[in-house]
């Protein structure tokens, strides 16, 4: 996430201060509120597998399996970094039925696409989780560091082919662009290439990039199986999934990065289609579903809702758009 950007350093510091607690006022109101809401449907602007797919697919089981809703239906709608989806979203003016899965990747997105379509044609509903990025790179690697990865890549941009989930502006994008500018590298230098969250581990994998950053739940399973090697984290304190991985900050890269994911509904909705929207998912969130889910997936509980969720999207849009020009994408 981004919330301020310390001038001077590659530093994306999480400060914002909105605690679970107050911002999930509403769970109280109770499930037979959501009770209303027979089925959802449940928009993923990207390809199955990605890291949105594996969140909306992990909040509808929620949505079911606790009893908030009665059945969801999940769909893929990709394309264009995922402003196809939130355009699709745009033209359900009213569907109090629908909803999106999002997240930073998106801001990101609209901001470097310069998309006609944006964020404030939705309704903002919720933020339900962040989660960190790991660096990594296949089992077989030289490179058994992140120090080790580093001296390779500055002798060597062009040579360094790196992959992320993301398109520019997206956590997977900014991170590997921050750590460039942090060890000297030129933003122009770095071989970056967008592969949507599916395609990252077969690139590792199959030798096609060097070293990769995506989203903790996305490898921490593949790294426990001994497929890959997690070399890094980009939070501030290391992921107790990860014990024995150290931060950027701890090994010399002054560079910190969170990830996140929430939902949107469609513009136009009425008041009470909102709110009943956001009691469910303030439901979910309080749900022990919800929190094995978390646990499971190695996600991080920083619930937000309402309108504080809607400044968050707006902060974040003006950090994307100063930070991307500090890079000078």
């Amino acid at each position: 996430m981004i919330t301020r950007r310390r001038f001077g350093t590659a530093v994306i510091a999480v400060a914002l201060g909105l605690s679970a607690a107050g911002c999930s006022a509403t769970a109280t109101a109770g499930q037979d509120e959501t009770k209303a809401i027979k089925q959802v449907r449940f928009m993923v602007p990207n390809a199955p597998g990605s890291g949105w797919d594996t969140t909306a697919r992990t909040t509808a089981r929620v949505l079911e399996k606790s009893g908030i809703v009665n059945s969801t239906e999940v769909f893929n709608v990709d394309g264009a970094n995922g402003t196809v989806g939130l355009a699709r979203l745009a033209s359900e003016k009213g569907n109090g039925n629908l909803i999106m899965q999002m997240g930073l990747g998106l801001v990101g997105s609209t901001v470097t696409l310069n998309s006609e379509v944006t964020l404030k044609d939705a309704t903002p509903l919720a933020k339900t989780m962040e989660d960190l990025e790991v660096v990594f790179v296949k089992a077989d690697s030289p490179f058994n560091t992140i120090d080790d990865l580093v001296s390779a890549w500055k002798a060597d941009p062009h040579g360094t082919p790196i992959a992320g989930g993301s398109s520019p502006g997206g956590a997977d994008h900014l991170v590997p662009m921050l750590m460039a500018k942090e060890i000297g590298i030129s933003s122009k230098d770095v071989g970056y290439t967008s592969l949507g969250g599916s395609g990252v581990l077969p690139a590792v994998l199959g030798g096609q990039v060097d070293f990769a950053v995506t989203g903790a739940g996305d490898v921490v399973e593949q790294v426990k199986a001994g497929k890959v090697r997690a070399l890094a984290v980009s939070g501030e304190k290391r992921l107790d999934e990860l014990a024995n991985v150290p931060t950027l900050k701890e090994s010399g890269i002054d560079v910190t990065v969170t990830n996140w994911r929430g939902i949107v509904a469609p513009p136009g909705i009425s008041d009470a289609q909102k709110d009943q929207l956001i009691t469910m998912l303030d439901t979910m969130h309080a749900s022990g579903e919800w929190q094995e889910a978390l646990d499971t997936n190695g996600w991080v509980d920083a619930y937000v809702s309402g309108d504080d969720f809607a400044s968050l999207i707006t902060e974040q849009e003006t950090a994307v758009r100063t930070l991307m020009a500090e890079l000078g994408s």
